[in-house]
């Protein structure tokens, strides 16, 4: 996924690509002694990731880490990145963007994963969400078919 969230009341925009949001922020917090407030949320990879901060490349912000090297993620909150993030992200219930221990991986054709993507974040909805709606009927019926005929296999 990829996050815009912002360093205190009116600072900097940081964004990002993680996979766990709460943790993220959390840690971004402790390195940078900052409190951070989430923006919004899109679906997206590392790839779109690069494309978005390519996009407000010209409103990158002056913004130093500890360490001293310039932050390449940091951006002034102008008005064309917060029409942006209102259009184009929605903001996650964070208490579920852990996922459960039970949850399974799936391969996924890249093609149809960014379709998806795609789709989510035009509908501003989480793409397991999406992905598990459309995928539910389809389980369903495929379940009752096979247990529909008892213990033959």
């Amino acid at each position: 996924m990829i996050y815009f969230a912002r360093i205190g009341e009116d600072g900097p925009i940081k964004i990002g690509h993680a996979s766990n949001i709460r943790e993220r922020l959390a840690f971004h917090e402790l390195k940078r002694e900052a409190e951070f407030s989430l923006l919004g949320v899109m679906e997206g990879n590392r790839k779109t990731e690069r494309e978005v901060l390519c996009m407000f490349a010209n409103h990158r912000a002056a913004f130093r880490l500890k360490d001293g090297r310039k932050s390449r993620e940091m951006f002034y909150p102008v008005d064309r990145l917060l029409s942006f993030i209102d259009q184009r992200c929605y903001l996650p219930d964070l208490g579920k963007d852990v996922p459960d221990r039970d949850d399974k991986a799936v391969k996924f054709d890249r093609t149809l994963a960014d379709k998806a993507a795609f789709v989510c974040s035009r509908r501003r909805i989480p793409m397991a969400e999406y992905l598990s709606e459309m995928c539910r009927v389809r389980i369903e019926r495929d379940f009752q078919k096979e247990t529909a005929g008892g213990d033959e296999k």
